[in-house]
């Protein structure tokens, strides 16, 4: 329906109004499009998707905020968050957001992101990845590495980089 139209603005008008009645796939489409699009409208609801029982719901609105450049104690909240996280997903949605916080690789943001990377994904000593005994690490944990590398912390880079990057670009780069 909306692949008919020319104007943008009607466009996210429609989606918008879609927004809280679309199933659970679509919801996630439409974040996405409308953050890309920095919506106006959608910039003064995406808050209330942070009271989301559905954890992929909750940590997209926190990448929507982050990229549209919302930045009101979102690190605290996701550095709350990233523990309890179940899916890799998530944890992907919150790794991205961070890195639409602040790309400086001194930044508070980098840095948890690194000291994460070293706890939670990567033996710098044996170098080798400690996520591969968890379930459900392996994308979290390539697109970390693939965002310290990519900020200048070089810490390891996996040979999945295109490919995953390629995969994964609406969350991390602007598409026109």
């Amino acid at each position: 329906m909306l692949y008919y139209t020319n104007n943008n603005k009607v466009a996210e008008k429609i989606l918008l109004e879609l927004l809280d009645d679309a199933y659970y796939g679509m919801k996630q489409k439409i974040i996405i499009y409308l953050a890309h699009r920095k919506n106006e409208a959608f910039k003064k609801k995406i808050p209330e998707y942070l009271k989301e029982e559905d954890e992929i719901l909750k940590t997209l609105a926190i990448w929507a905020m982050a990229y549209m450049g919302m930045k009101n104690n979102l690190f605290e909240k996701i550095k709350e968050l990233f523990p309890k996280m179940k899916y890799d997903n998530s944890r992907i949605n919150l790794v991205t957001a961070l890195y639409h916080l602040n790309k400086n690789p001194k930044s508070k943001e980098m840095q948890y992101l690194k000291k994460l990377f070293l706890t939670e994904y990567y033996d710098e000593e044996a170098r080798e990845f400690i996520s591969e005994e968890k379930e459900d690490y392996e994308r979290s944990t390539i697109m970390i590495a693939d965002i310290l590398w990519d900020v200048g912390i070089k810490i390891v880079k996996t040979h999945y980089r295109k490919k995953f990057l390629f995969t994964y670009r609406h969350l991390i780069e602007e598409i026109k």
